[in-house]
């Protein structure tokens, strides 16, 4: 049985006195990559906030196993990885490396042994990345990939992936859900927010659909989702910035509701609502004949 070791229930916050989240309900567990889908940056940032312990609940329940259940401050197993952010560009993936390495352990150690360590590290778990090549020179992936690696030898063990949301190729995907799930092996735990179905697909386990304020649906990732099974949904909301009338429009009423047999009777359901474009893509014309 899976270690639960994040529980919300009912939980309503607030950022600045304005409502971010109404109801919202999951678990997450031990060595899982727990994926959240939605539009709204305000809303998944607050649930990492959540787990991080920056914002606290008016109302619910929000629990925490215990080592990682620190009131008042963020906790230090857990990493925040915000892409690409706490690499300097100007320096090596070494020097990024050792930069950690020598905060934590002054002149106590030889550089010459933190070096072979990081060599170690990044031979094991980037084998793609070269030592000393530009941080600057990465793909926001492979940033992101340095960075997980950076904080695991700073001993995080929970780690908040905040908006993978890169134009990156599905190939760069499955290099971070391989290094994912290399560091799951090791007791390592990841929830990852996202306005994008494809990155969540490729990694995560499982997927919360974040919708006007709260979770409506959580779905086990199970392989005969994959890409190549042409099983993908996507919304998308009209305009350039949809930020500026989410709070406005979020709640509006449902245009309408399409109920889809697919796949085996299997449902897929589609709720429109106004200002919205609902993309189904399904190369064998399955869905599209049922929607005609």
């Amino acid at each position: 049985m899976k270690k639960e070791i994040c529980r919300a229930r009912e939980v309503l916050a607030a950022v600045n006195h304005q409502e971010v989240l109404n109801g919202v309900s999951f678990n997450w567990f031990q060595g899982e990559t727990l994926g959240i889908l939605g539009v709204s940056e305000y809303g998944k940032k607050a649930i990492l906030d959540l787990v991080e312990g920056r914002l606290k609940p008016e109302q619910g329940t929000f629990l925490m196993e215990e080592q990682y259940n620190i009131a008042g401050f963020p906790n230090a197993a857990i990493s925040r990885i915000e892409i690409g952010s706490s690499l300097i560009e100007q320096m090596t993936v070494a020097e990024n490396m050792l930069a950690l390495s020598s905060e934590k352990l002054g002149f106590l150690r030889h550089y010459k042994a933190q070096r072979q360590e990081v060599e170690a590290d990044l031979k094991g778990y980037l084998p793609d990345i070269e030592l000393d090549q530009l941080a600057g020179e990465l793909s926001l992936l492979q940033r992101c990939r340095v960075e997980i690696v950076k904080a695991w030898r700073d001993k995080k063990r929970i780690f908040l992936i905040d908006n993978l949301d890169c134009e990156s190729s599905a190939k760069e995907y499955e290099q971070l859900q391989k290094l994912m799930d290399l560091m799951k092996s090791k007791g390592c735990s990841f929830l990852v927010s996202s306005g994008h179905l494809m990155p969540l697909q490729i990694c995560a386990d499982r997927i919360a659909f974040f919708k006007s304020k709260h979770i409506i649906k959580i779905i086990e990732n199970l392989p005969e989702n994959a890409l190549d099974m042409n099983r993908m949904l996507s919304v998308y909301r009209s305009g350039k910035n949809p930020e500026k009338y989410i709070s406005k429009q979020a709640l509006g009423a449902m245009f309408c509701r399409l109920t889809l047999d697919i796949l085996k009777g299997e449902t897929l359901e589609i709720d429109l609502h106004e200002g919205e474009i609902a993309a189904v893509i399904d190369f064998s014309n399955e869905v599209q004949n049922h929607i005609d």
